[in-house]
């Protein structure tokens, strides 16, 4: 087997992540496939963006936790003590073989309903691919922590991820559980091993949004359509709850509509949230009722609060929101079959201090906007803005990175948009709106045709 010996550099890098207000809203509140498998995005790795904070106190629930993640892993026995050492190792130039027993094997692919028909290819990822989140990570040659250190990496680095394997039992992390990964260097294609417990697998759900697709593609196609118009509360507030802002399915009051089990304002209902998707299925003089994906059943629903505004006859364009994986992709309909036109990752919203979850569900895009202001929430002035913004959800909206004012004699000055931050495809961080790199997001505002589009968040 052919080996070459070369020097391995540890350096710990800061990974500092953006915490910028979402919206004002918050003032409320296969050949292609297998290449793919065996490739980094090495240029992304490599670069690391400065964070830009919103105010004293997004900066300290940024700080806070990252303080809770290093005091669960500041004395995990495989990670490197010293930074600075350098390490002499022979590294194999092709694949070891497998010598562990194989949980699982990673092989996720695009199902053959979907045709693959990439606008917007900047960021190639791996449909399987691993999140480090240990404040440093070492990757071993083999899966024990005896074995040779190959390389020494920051919190928050992605790699292609091949399998799960039964190695050495890590008393910190009770488990034996680790993963073959790979990377891309100048000669060649390195493997390595991480134990489990310092690492997330992320993958492109794509069977499950496969039947998202179809089955919003059923709900909407050839009926009469609707969407929920509460945007800022601008068409009335809705009843609290037994006198609370939050029903007993938790979702709020602000921006949200009552929708009654029965056409009579005194029966019991729950909120349902600005830019839902509806099915309109009947209607009384004050009335809709309406059906949605989001929750099981028929409901009632006050018609001031129903907008049938480029109303969706036809859906042919859907972009998925993964939140548990941090990544989403963009679908087309055409000729009778999905085509897959854009896979990237994303950030989405956290709960927290002025932040708020990306809500879960069908949603309509209801519009398109070049830039949209965010305030300092110390202040409650203008502090900065969001590129490329589509809204569906409320004030939540798709959108480049966000871009802080620099302030200059009290003029607000514009440094000029950024391309990507390394927070992206993380960790939730935003207050609720789903962060892209700008360049996707310009796409998918150019893409993007209202009265025809729909986005989905799952889980």
């Amino acid at each position: 087997m052919n080996k070459k010996k070369f020097v391995i550099s540890f350096a710990l890098m800061a990974m500092l992540l953006t915490n910028v207000g979402c919206t004002l809203e918050q003032e409320e509140n296969s050949s292609h496939d297998t290449d793919l498998q065996t490739k980094e995005l090495s240029a992304y790795m490599r670069e690391v963006q400065e964070q830009v904070y919103q105010s004293p106190m997004d900066k300290a629930e940024i700080i806070d936790s990252e303080h809770k993640l290093e005091e669960q892993e500041n004395e995990q026995q495989d990670t490197a003590s010293d930074e600075s050492q350098v390490i002499y190792v022979e590294v194999e130039q092709e694949a070891p073989k497998e010598a562990y027993e194989v949980k699982q094997i990673f092989s996720t692919k695009v199902p053959s309903d979907i045709l693959k028909n990439l606008k917007y290819d900047k960021y190639p990822i791996n449909y399987d691919y691993l999140l480090l989140t240990g404040i440093t990570v070492n990757i071993r040659r083999e899966p024990t922590t005896e074995s040779a250190i190959l390389k020494n990496v920051p919190q928050y680095q992605r790699y292609t991820l091949h399998k799960e394997v039964i190695g050495q039992y890590s008393n910190l992390f009770q488990t034996d559980s680790w993963y073959k990964i790979s990377w891309e260097e100048d000669d060649g294609i390195r493997y390595g091993y991480v134990i489990s417990g310092l690492a997330q697998v992320r993958q492109f759900q794509f069977d499950k949004m496969y039947a998202e697709l179809m089955k919003i593609k059923r709900e909407i196609d050839g009926h009469q359509t609707a969407y929920i118009r509460n945007f800022r509360n601008a068409i009335g507030e809705a009843p609290l709850y037994n006198g609370t802002k939050n029903d007993k399915y938790g979702t709020r009051w602000f921006q949200s509509a009552p929708a009654y089990v029965r056409p009579d304002v005194e029966s019991e209902f729950r909120y349902i949230e600005d830019g839902t998707l509806l099915k309109v299925v009947d209607k009384q003089e004050d009335f809709y009722k309406i059906r949605t994906l989001n929750f099981e059943g028929e409901y009632w629903v006050p018609k001031k609060y129903l907008s049938f505004n480029n109303t969706i006859k036809e859906l042919s364009k859907i972009v998925i929101v993964d939140r548990k994986n941090q990544n989403q992709v963009a679908f087309e309909y055409e000729k009778d079959k999905w085509h897959m036109v854009s896979y990237t990752l994303a950030t989405t919203g956290t709960r927290g201090y002025y932040q708020l979850e990306t809500s879960l569900g069908y949603y309509m895009a209801i519009e398109t906007v070049p830039r949209f202001l965010f305030l300092n929430h110390a202040t409650k002035q203008i502090a900065g803005y969001a590129p490329y913004a589509v809204r569906f959800n409320g004030g939540t909206y798709i959108h480049g990175v966000p871009v802080s004012y620099k302030v200059t004699e009290d003029k607000r000055i514009d440094p000029g948009m950024q391309e990507y931050i390394a927070s992206i495809g993380t960790i939730p961080l935003s207050s609720r709106c789903v962060r892209n790199y700008t360049s996707h997001a310009k796409f998918l505002y150019d893409w993007t045709e209202i009265g025809k589009m729909a986005i989905i968040v799952i889980e």
